[in-house]
This record gives structure tokens, C-alpha cells and sequence, in this order.
């Protein structure tokens, strides 16, 4: 027979003795008992949620590389030469006149005069060489020549207005004969332009190099009211790798209208080249 043992310092009775609405010792550690198994079994399913999702988080970070083809083993390739490409830029709806055009003319015409064969290109003059200066009107496209810009050999020549102070005619600069080409470009002018004033379009000028054989020229033109104009040129022909030559011009006419006002012009050019 089973007895029960009670330890004479610790009564079996609840304290304190029949208390109404009072928990007995025994029925409060029940009931801690009881809700700290489901407080370790939360905390347990958490942990092992955890441990499921991890591998996977690992596994998203430890992903490899993608794979680097290999470096080509072909021998078989070959080194090419140095490859220049040699190109010459050119201004967009460019007219040219040459030397030939010029000559097509009287001598002593005004290389502005023969300008106005080109399409676009409107010239008014006084005379018929085009020489007077101040009745020299000429218009690209519609710009007048306040709105051009003009170069000879890359060197502005400013604006060939009579009576300007910033300007150098053309006829005061070179000789006509002595003149290689004459290029129009319609249109505002590019950045390379030496000239502050060519919305409307440019034209350049550029200068004849000296022939390479010794020769003279000499041109004789007379007209009506009293017109002469006497043209000569020497060259020097190649010497040493260098070649010149000298050239002259003397032009008298009385004016169109009344004679009070006659043209003259007296001019001299001169240059000197390499031999290419």
C-alpha cells in the first residue's frame, strides 16, 4: 500500500486557507506549466521556418559566374598594313570660273563681271568692262554684296563697297589676268572664311602661280570714250626649284556720261613660286 508522505513544513492545504476567489498554488502552476510548452513550440516552428529559407538565400548569392569563352587559338589571323585614307573636303554647292572662262571675255573685264555667268549671280556696272567702281553692284541669291564675303588667296578682302574705308576691290588687288579661279559658294559661308559678313555667300579668289617656262605676254584693248588698256607679263621660267614672274597694266577711258570723271588705273604684280 502506497502512503502519502507529507513534509511537516509545507501544508497539503491551499493558502491562504479557503480563500474564495483566490487560485491554489497547485492550480497556478498548472497553469504556467500548460502556456510554456506552446510558447517554445512557436518559437521552434520560427527557427525552423529559418533554417528552410536560408539555403535558398545562400544559394541565390553563391550563383556562378557566367562562363567566359576562351580566347581564340586560331594562329591563322594576319596583321594588315597601316591603311591611309586620304579625303578633300569641299564647300557644299561650289561654282568655279576658271582662267579659260576669263579669257572668254574682253581683256581687262572685271573678274566680278565673269562672275555673273554663274546661276544666282547678278552684276551691274556702269561700263562694259565692269571696272567702274562706283557703280559696281553684284548679288547672290538675293544677298547684295554688303552681305558677301570676299577672300583673295585666304586673305579677306572686307567689303568692296566704293567709298569703305575696311575693303579692297578686287581690281585694286590683283590683275585680272593673274587670277587662277574664282569660286562662289551660296549660302551662309563656313567657319574657315576669313570675313565677318558672309550670311549671304562667299567668294574667293585665288592668284596664278608662275609657269614654269620663260614666256611673255601682251594683250592690247582700245573702245570707245578714249577706252585703252595695255596688259604685259613676264616669266621667269623654273630656275633652282623657283619660278616668278612680273606683270603690268595701265587702263585709261573717259567716264560713260560727261567727262569730267576719267578711270585710270595703274597696277603691278609680281610673285614667285615653288616649282612642284
Amino acid at each position: 500500500m502506497k502512503q502519502n508522505r507529507r513534509s511537516p513544513h509545507r501544508p497539503a492545504q491551499a493558502w491562504p486557507p479557503d480563500a474564495p476567489g483566490k487560485l491554489s498554488m497547485n492550480t497556478r502552476s498548472t497553469s504556467r506549466a500548460s502556456r510554456f510548452p506552446l510558447t517554445r513550440l512557436a518559437l521552434l516552428i520560427s527557427l525552423n521556418s529559418l533554417c528552410l529559407i536560408s539555403p535558398f538565400i545562400q544559394a541565390d548569392d553563391n550563383l556562378p559566374a557566367p562562363a567566359t569563352p576562351p580566347a581564340s587559338d586560331d594562329t591563322s589571323a594576319t596583321t594588315l598594313g597601316t591603311v591611309s585614307v586620304i579625303g578633300q573636303g569641299e564647300t557644299r554647292q561650289v561654282q568655279r570660273v576658271t582662267q579659260k572662262d576669263v579669257q572668254a571675255y574682253s581683256a581687262g573685264t572685271s573678274p566680278m563681271k565673269v562672275l555673273q555667268r554663274l546661276p544666282g549671280v547678278n552684276f551691274q556696272s556702269g561700263d562694259p568692262l565692269g571696272r567702274e567702281e562706283g557703280s559696281q553692284r553684284i548679288s547672290l541669291r538675293g544677298f547684295d554684296m554688303h552681305h558677301l564675303g570676299y577672300t583673295l588667296d585666304g586673305v579677306t578682302l572686307g567689303n568692296m563697297s566704293f567709298g569703305n574705308f575696311n575693303g579692297l576691290s578686287i581690281t585694286r588687288a590683283i590683275i585680272a589676268e593673274n587670277i587662277a579661279a574664282s569660286e562662289v559658294a551660296p549660302g551662309i559661308g563656313s567657319l574657315g572664311t576669313a570675313s565677318n559678313s558672309d550670311l549671304g555667300g562667299t567668294i574667293q579668289f585665288t592668284s596664278a602661280n608662275p609657269d614654269k617656262e620663260f614666256g611673255a605676254r601682251l594683250s592690247q584693248t582700245m573702245g570707245s570714250y578714249a577706252t585703252s588698256r595695255t596688259f604685259m607679263r613676264v616669266d621667269t621660267g623654273e630656275y633652282k626649284g623657283l619660278s616668278a614672274y612680273v606683270s603690268g597694266e595701265k587702263y585709261d577711258a573717259d567716264a560713260w556720261k560727261g567727262h569730267d570723271n576719267p578711270q585710270k588705273s595703274d597696277a603691278v604684280n609680281a610673285n614667285r613660286a615653288a616649282c612642284g
